[in-house]
């Protein structure tokens, strides 16, 4: 049954590296080609001043910095370095592997565990961060169509989007409201969760003895602590780190010489809305090829001329994605020499450590 199991997981790993490969060459060998030389696109990007570089590089550093606040916010006592290098960390990971977000929750968990959170830490950080990200990301194109709409114009593809994002925040906002409201509601739920997550389970031949009724009491217990002192701050570092996201894509388009006559801001937030929702399809790794289809095609839309628009999506993506892999192979090096030494610095933690010191003094 063991070998079995393997090969199943190695041809679906196949499948879905096959899958990645014939996508990513799609669009960049054959799609963007036909909408702009690519020789007609490095010459625009070639003319870019070193105050213009400079001016949408930094942008693209504070936006990274951004995430690192995102994390510090939503688990207590994650120092700024140490957010910084389980970020970067766990993004390269996501962003080379297909399938890679997995594999990057798995290394979060070995990450923080050795910095001396327990895996109930890990799994309300994850879930509550993604959470967060998820609700701006389907709020998203809601407040540009309003904004579309506001300017007198129609927007069929963003309407879609948005009945889409609200029927599914409205829903996610109800469960988590639930299971925030009452601990016998969160049991229930937790325990009505954990009869489809079984079924799936067997069919994957995986075995999980975890009770999902305690697991959901004990979330809402860690969760509301957690939000009653954090929720302001967690919500502001998730919107500012989708609002840095879009001003480098703004600038990104003006630099590059795609006027407001052509695109407007509103248009760009509409593009950016769409991609953000193109990103929960883990299609290919980060979403490589099909995020960047999706902004030359939503801006080429908008009235914005071929060439410069994939000029500036081109470089908004080397900025926003392809900058943060070689980011991996330097933060992996230094959590692996600090591992031992990085340690939590909440007040819980030093509370919990003064608590062993007697038991260890009187041994």
């Amino acid at each position: 049954m063991g070998e079995k199991k393997q090969r199943k997981s190695t041809l679906w790993r196949a499948l879905q590296i096959a899958l990645a490969v014939v996508i990513v060459v799609a669009v960049f060998v054959e799609v963007i080609p036909q909408i702009a030389d690519y020789g007609a696109v490095w010459d625009t990007l070639a003319r870019l001043s070193a105050s213009q570089l400079a001016l949408v590089v930094g942008i693209a550093v504070l936006n990274l910095v951004t995430y690192w606040v995102q994390s510090m916010a939503a688990l207590p006592g994650l120092t700024l370095w140490m957010a910084a290098v389980q970020t970067q960390t766990t993004t390269t990971i996501a962003n080379t592997v297909p399938g890679g977000g997995a594999a990057a929750v798995g290394m979060s968990f070995a990450m923080f565990r050795s910095w001396g959170y327990s895996d109930g830490d890990v799994v309300r950080y994850t879930l509550v961060t993604g959470i967060w990200n998820t609700y701006i990301k389907l709020g998203l194109p809601v407040i540009a169509l309003a904004l579309v709409a506001l300017e007198g114009r129609a927007n069929q593809q963003l309407a879609i989007a948005s009945v889409i994002g609200v029927a599914v925040l409205i829903a996610s906002v109800v469960v988590l409201a639930a299971i925030l409201w009452k601990e016998s509601l969160a049991r229930r739920i937790g325990s009505a969760l954990q009869r489809p997550v079984r079924w799936v389970e067997r069919r994957v031949h995986r075995k999980d003895t975890k009770d999902w009724g305690k697991a959901a009491v004990a979330f809402r217990r860690d969760t509301i602590e957690l939000l009653r002192a954090r929720w302001l701050w967690l919500t502001l570092a998730t919107i500012v780190s989708h609002v840095t996201l879009y001003l480098v894509l703004l600038v990104s388009l003006r630099i590059v010489g795609v006027p407001q006559s052509q695109v407007t801001w509103i248009d760009a937030f509409a593009a950016f809305s769409f991609a953000r929702l193109v990103t929960a399809l883990p299609v290919t790794p980060g979403g490589v090829g099909v995020i960047e289809l999706s902004y030359i095609g939503t801006l080429v839309w908008a009235g914005g001329s071929h060439t410069d628009v994939v000029a500036a999506v081109l470089l908004f993506r080397a900025l926003t994605y392809f900058l943060q892999i070689p980011l991996g192979a330097i933060t992996y090096p230094i959590w692996q020499r600090t591992k031992d030494t990085w340690r939590r610095t909440d007040a819980r933690e030093r509370s919990a450590a003064r608590r062993r010191e007697p038991s260890r003094a009187a041994g």
